[in-house]
């Protein structure tokens, strides 16, 4: 495309302004590449410490509940929407259908307990011809029922129960790594959506891990202060292997009841 755009403008407009307008649209061209970056998910190749695309190499495969997500750009103000984006896509894990299958969850277990706290109450009424009263019989509630039958209903059972639903995890994913070994700098714009999205990934309980990231890039996410007591610098590792064997070991601890959005 640069030749052909290079000979025309050249036959067109002259030697000089043919250069101008051939180096103008080089430009263009390396813009609108970072700005629509090429991203895969990868996989481990067995008996190596090697990840590749899993698209392209069926050697590869995937760990189950971890996703390692790649982009061969750096973040900065023109493609981190498009990088979120692709995250979202890729990993097949959408942090605010999550968040709202959460709410719903949350909503119809508040409805049930609501039902079974509220029973219907039916009154009978009788007349009582020799007094001439007329006499209203209530039923037990369940838990004077209980009582009157000797059997005590367990609360903290239902409390376990209920607590149990919501440690369930949405998603069969809980670990992503973002593999950044070809990123080589990002700005303010691309370190708040990257801090954004790992925020919003938390409490969906799924962790967020960087990878690959050198020395300069972690300089200047330093200088953004993108580091901070919810995200730390425990969360960057060198190499993908070591952020999946991280993950792999955060997996098999218990979940903790996240918070509600």
């Amino acid at each position: 495309a640069i030749w052909l755009v290079s000979f025309k403008a050249s036959v067109l407009l002259g030697l000089d302004y043919g250069l101008l307008a051939s180096i103008a649209f080089a430009v263009i061209t390396v813009i609108y590449r970072t700005q629509r970056p090429k991203s895969s998910i990868l996989g481990h190749i067995t008996n190596s410490g090697l990840y590749y695309d899993v698209d392209k190499y069926e050697e590869a495969s995937e760990y189950e509940g971890i996703k390692i997500f790649h982009s061969n750009c750096s973040i900065y103000f023109a493609n981190s929407d498009f990088y979120v984006k692709e995250l979202k896509e890729k990993t097949g894990v959408n942090s605010e259908e999550l968040q709202a299958a959460r709410k719903a969850k949350r909503k119809q277990k508040e409805k049930e307990n609501k039902q079974q706290n509220s029973p219907l109450q039916i009154c009978a009424k009788y007349k009582d011809e020799t007094e001439n009263v007329t006499h209203e019989v209530v039923p037990l509630s369940n838990e004077e029922q209980g009582l009157r039958n000797g059997e005590l209903e367990d609360k903290s059972s239902e409390s376990t129960t209920e607590d149990a639903v919501f440690l369930e995890p949405l998603s069969s994913v809980h670990s992503i790594i973002l593999d950044w070994t070809t990123a080589s700098f990002i700005d303010s714009v691309g370190a708040k959506a990257i801090k954004q999205v790992m925020k919003e990934y938390a409490l969906v309980d799924v962790r967020v891990v960087i990878a690959g990231c050198n020395r300069s890039v972690l300089a200047e996410l330093d200088a953004l202060q993108f580091f901070t007591e919810e995200i730390s610098t425990d969360m960057v590792f060198p190499t993908v292997h070591d952020a999946v064997l991280h993950c792999q070991h955060f997996s098999s601890r218990p979940p903790a009841v996240s918070d509600e959005v």
